[in-house]
């Protein structure tokens, strides 16, 4: 029949569930139905769970504080899919048991679950001014959001200047706009960092100067003076 739609527009015509979301694949367009199908879902990750549990828990029009499902079935998403039982049950939206309490949070939730096993590597790594720098741009929230709101349109901006200007003969107006956008992001960007974020890193930059890089520079030349070591010991061994 025309004008019918099909059972994935159907779908997507509401915001896809909790349980739907456990479908997606990274690299999905979240936007869209999962490329992963309820069969392959069910006999490669549920343990071959009927595919009409799984369609009717999808279908997001019942209560999620009380699923259609036996605790058996929330057991196998929980343990097989690694989320919470407080996600399955609409409390959290973060799939992460060890998450759950943040994505409780209706504003720091907005950030990808993603978002904050990236932050704890980041800042595992390095010799600690990744966390000085968080600290110091975040001290200042309304300037920072001013420099993140001037990056989105500006990538904004260039993304329809490269949709406008396919065309080989228009290859330097493309040119010359992304350098423009480019020439203003950088000049913002510049003047947030020096007037705003340099003068509250004087006494970081000491301890830099008069600590943090005396001691790495030390244990660079123990570094070298040890791999000379092994090599003479090598040599001496060959020989």
């Amino acid at each position: 029949m025309a004008g019918r739609k099909s059972k994935k527009q159907l779908y997507m015509d509401k915001e896809p569930n909790h349980f739907m979301n456990l479908r997606y694949r990274d690299g999905d367009n979240r936007h869209a139905y999962p490329s992963m199908s309820i069969d392959e879902f069910s006999d490669t990750v549920l343990d071959g769970l009927s595919k009409s549990i799984i369609a009717k828990l999808e279908a997001n029009d019942y209560d999620p504080k009380n699923p259609p499902c036996k605790a058996s079935t929330l057991r196998l998403y929980h343990d097989k899919c690694g989320c919470s039982f407080d996600y399955l049950m609409g409390e959290t939206d973060y799939q992460s048991p060890t998450l759950k309490e943040i994505g409780k949070d209706p504003v720091l939730s907005q950030l990808d679950e993603s978002f904050w096993d990236n932050l704890k590597r980041f800042l595992s790594d390095g010799h600690g001014h990744e966390a000085v720098m968080l600290n110091l741009l975040f001290s200042q929230p309304e300037l920072l959001q001013g420099v993140c709101e001037s990056i989105f349109m500006s990538l904004l901006r260039i993304d329809k200047a490269k949709k406008i200007y396919k065309s080989k003969e228009l290859k330097e107006s493309l040119e010359y706009q992304i350098a423009t956008e480019e020439f203003n992001l950088n000049r913002s960007i510049n003047r947030y960092l020096e007037d705003s974020i340099m003068p509250l890193l004087d006494s970081e930059f000491y301890v830099y100067e008069n600590q943090t890089k005396p001691n790495l520079d030390k244990a660079t030349d123990e570094l070298f003076g040890k791999f000379a070591d092994f090599c003479r010991n090598t040599k001496e061994t060959t020989d």
